[in-house]
């Protein structure tokens, strides 16, 4: 069984049918309905995690949808078919950043955006540029 996943466009459900009136396999969706509500029922709500992260009232966070541009248009982030799960994402909001005096990016967002925005340009656009004249320099 293949476990590439496929936009959810090109999906072809047509052998869903025949299953749909088979009797037995609707108590096994139903209980996986109720395993999965079982298994969530003490995740966070997003509500929680904004204000865990000092945001009241899920305020955005300024410059959020720049900096992960930046990232993943220069950085490494996605894999060939221009995907990302988010962990590397996230390794990189919770690293120790020298251009933030060794502090995570996550630990500075909030009071200074614009400082993890000039840190995120710095690393993922002006390394890359350095890096590809350097490349040409032993060329």
């Amino acid at each position: 069984m293949s476990t590439a996943v496929v936009p959810h466009a090109r999906v072809d459900r047509s052998w869903l049918a025949p299953l749909l009136d088979t009797p037995e396999l609707l108590p096994l969706e139903v209980a996986a309905a109720a395993k999965r509500a079982e298994l969530s029922s003490d995740w966070p709500t997003a509500a929680q995690v904004s204000r865990a992260m000092g945001q009241p009232d899920r305020q955005p966070v300024e410059h959020f949808p720049e900096i992960l541009a930046i990232m993943r248009e220069h950085g490494t982030y996605l894999d060939e078919n221009g995907r990302t799960t988010g962990w590397r994402e996230v390794e990189w909001f919770l690293s120790p950043h020298v251009l933030l005096n060794g502090d995570p990016p996550y630990d500075v967002l909030r009071e200074n955006p614009s400082g993890v925005l000039e840190a995120a340009r710095v690393e993922h656009i002006e390394g890359n540029n350095s890096e590809a004249s350097e490349e040409g320099q032993k060329s």
